[in-house]
């Protein structure tokens, strides 16, 4: 068997970013590179004669393209592919919450229609009664659904879907979760305080991407408080007043504290909000005051003799403070 000689080599290559130094010099006349990741590339060829006299190398430059998945328009196509996922789920999220929002505002007209009814048709104490029971149901029906809050929150969805999909995302997670919490729970029902405050903080958690920096919320609960019951939504108007007459009468940040603590048996609560306090509504802010007849209503019903309940201006805070049951200390 015959070995080649040394002087039977003619040519040897050196690629960038896959050799080191140039190959030994052999009689090959083509080089194999496989496998190569995309990117530029740059071949070097030097040739030698039988006398051992070597030319000037060559270089050739090409550039490795990527795969079609890993290219800028595919990169394009995945985020808007996940911007129209997101709006498709939205999208549904918010025609459920209309539907839903619908035939509540059907329920809400009709039980109003007969409290209307009903007025003409006696003034006796035993309507009267009647009366007061039928507009507590009437609220028990706004807080499953306040249309306002409702409304609010489907106005900033299209906004955030285009500028902040993760964000809009969020807001549909929490609106779904106090929109199941509150269209589940009977009204005339009790719940545990752990409960209440996951409602009121979906609530809160709505309104916190709604208004961005410009709320700060603030939540403490004593652990001995959490598994106590009280009746569903007690807290809630007091929730929603500090965000509409803090908001009107605050500059700059809205800020919201929410306690919950025990006390011997009883439970006492703080919904406190920033701003100014006045018997009167803020400028531009509706109230019908419907919110605390009800609440005022529902404390006598459960907690006749008692609860304490007073609302009223501290430094620079607007506190309400309920306390349900007797204190060990009284």
């Amino acid at each position: 068997m015959r070995s080649a000689s040394p002087c039977n080599a003619f040519n040897r290559s050196r690629a960038s970013r896959v050799d080191q130094d140039w190959t030994p010099w052999s009689a090959e006349s083509h080089r194999d590179l496989t496998s190569l990741p995309d990117g530029a590339f740059a071949l070097e060829v030097q040739a030698r004669d039988a006398l051992g006299r070597t030319s000037v190398p060559g270089r050739l430059e090409f550039t490795v393209l990527p795969p079609w998945w890993r290219t800028t328009t595919a990169r394009v196509g995945w985020g808007a592919l996940g911007v129209a996922l997101v709006s498709g789920l939205v999208w549904g999220r918010t025609r459920t919450l209309r539907r839903r929002n619908e035939q509540l505002e059907s329920v809400v007209a009709t039980r109003t229609a007969e409290l209307a009814r009903l007025r003409q048709i006696d003034r006796d104490e035993s309507v009267s009664a009647r009366l007061s029971e039928e507009k507590a149901r009437l609220e028990m029906l706004r807080y499953q659904l306040n249309p306002h809050f409702l409304f609010n929150a489907l106005n900033a969805f299209p906004g955030l879907v285009a500028e902040q999909p993760a964000a809009a995302s969020q807001m549909a997670m929490s609106l779904g979760e106090f929109c199941r919490r509150m269209l589940t729970q009977r009204g005339e029902e009790k719940q545990r305080v752990r409960e209440e405050f996951a409602m009121l903080e979906a609530y809160l958690g709505v309104e916190k991407i709604r208004w961005g920096d410009s709320l700060d919320i603030e939540i403490r609960v004593d652990p001995a408080a959490l598994e106590a019951e009280i009746p569903a939504f007690m807290l809630l108007p007091l929730v929603e007043n500090a965000i509409k007459h803090g908001g009107a009468t605050t500059p700059g940040v809205l800020r919201i504290r929410l306690i919950a603590g025990r006390d011997g048996d009883a439970l006492r609560f703080e919904v406190a909000n920033s701003g100014r306090f006045s018997h009167e509504p803020a400028p531009g802010v509706t109230s019908t005051s419907i919110g605390l007849e009800n609440l005022h209503r529902r404390l006598e019903r459960y907690y006749p003799a008692a609860h304490t309940f007073a609302i009223g201006q501290e430094g620079e805070w607007v506190v309400a403070r309920l306390v349900l049951g007797r204190s060990g200390s009284s």
